[in-house]
């Protein structure tokens, strides 16, 4: 194997790890969505001077990250894309991924890791690099909150950022509106969209939403989710209004 895969941006660690160090510091300091999707990469360096652990990182968007297979599928994609090396060069070979999705529900990373050979691990870490375990809710959570970050956009400013797709599959969109409707009276905990509270009203939950629908003309769809909870609190039919009004346009 060579050093690189293929249609994927990576960034060579400074350090074995030292990115995932970084990332639980940005934890503590975290606001909003949080970071996006992170993946670390660790190749085995084989050559004719010896061997050693190279580090590689990028940010993902699309994965769709429901449970520990997603995160296992896409590693396996990553291992069927990795160069072959030319006749001289160096051959690496996986020994260990880690995929780390912020929940911002619970200011935790919930991490899959797999080691070659070996097993998977999943379990969730905060700010200070502590190891638990992982609930369903927590996993739900965080499927919400990558979701959520792919429809807003934030990680084009990224650098080594890889877009798996360009908007959720049918099944991923199905299964994210299931969890928003569960979590919506928690969107308040993920911060507002304007302005220094964060309401029923007023929150990345229900304001990326109702973006990433109305900007693709997807009207009714965003009038199905929002119209149920209008009926507990009425000062949602702000949401309501505005997207019939677009449609009426």
């Amino acid at each position: 194997m060579s050093e690189c895969i293929r249609a994927t941006p990576e960034v060579a660690d400074v350090s074995l790890e030292e990115v995932l160090v970084h990332r639980a510091h940005l934890l503590g300091k975290a606001q909003g969505l949080g970071p996006v999707d992170l993946v670390l990469i660790e190749k085995e360096r084989d050559s004719l001077l010896g061997s050693d652990l190279q580090g590689y990182y990028h940010f993902v968007v699309g994965i769709e990250p429901r449970n520990a297979a997603a995160a296992c599928s896409y590693f396996n994609i990553l291992l069927k894309h990795q160069q072959k090396p030319g006749w001289f060069a160096a051959k690496h070979t996986f020994r260990k991924a880690v995929l780390c999705v912020y929940n911002a529900f619970a200011n935790v990373d919930v991490c899959v890791e797999i080691a070659l050979p070996g097993g998977v691990a999943e379990y969730a870490v905060d700010s200070s690099r502590t190891r638990r375990a992982v609930s369903p809710e927590e996993w739900r959570q965080a499927f919400l909150c990558s979701v959520l970050r792919g429809m807003s956009g934030i990680a084009t400013e990224l650098p080594a950022v890889k877009v798996l797709r360009p908007t959720l599959t049918l099944a991923g969109e199905a299964a994210a509106l299931e969890v928003a409707r569960e979590l919506f009276w928690q969107g308040k905990a993920l911060g507002p969209r304007e302005g220094a509270q964060a309401t029923d009203v007023n929150n990345l939950l229900v304001c990326t939403l109702k973006d990433y629908f109305l900007s693709r003309a997807r009207y009714d769809d965003f009038i199905d989710f929002i119209t149920p909870f209008t009926y507990t609190c009425h000062a949602l039919k702000a949401h309501l209004v505005e997207a019939l009004a677009g449609k009426q346009d």
